[in-house]
């Protein structure tokens, strides 16, 4: 995935004054995140409404026309950055330590540690 670029392209599917629906496609290898693009969609200036229909691809807006327009939507779509990637919560370095992760002065049977940790 391009590291400026989220949704590779938009195609219009149905338009009319204060409504559009495209179908999209994200960029090559890109993660389909439904809750971030909805939450990206209504974060844009005029917009009231967002439906992602992840089956089909297909991402509705309902907009302000005085605010915004459909062209300028979908340049905003096209230029929206990827979402972050999220780090899994850190793991204990090997099952030995497992019980005295993190370290400290005893372990979680409130016993002295008897593993390599920093209570020992």
């Amino acid at each position: 995935m391009s590291p400026g670029r989220w949704i590779a392209a938009l195609e219009p599917a149905h338009a009319c004054a204060g409504r559009v629906r495209w179908r999209y496609r994200v960029e090559r290898g890109g993660a389909l995140d439904t809750r971030s693009l909805r939450r990206a969609a209504e974060a844009l200036r005029g917009v009231r409404e967002v439906r992602v229909n992840a089956a089909v691809r297909s991402l509705a807006l309902s907009y302000d026309p005085a605010l915004t327009d459909a062209a300028t939507l979908a340049s905003q779509l096209l230029a929206l950055p990827p979402p972050a990637a999220r780090r899994p919560p850190a793991a204990p370095p090997s099952r030995r330590w497992a019980a005295c992760w993190p370290p400290g002065p005893r372990c979680c049977s409130g016993r002295r540690c008897r593993c390599r940790c920093a209570a020992r």
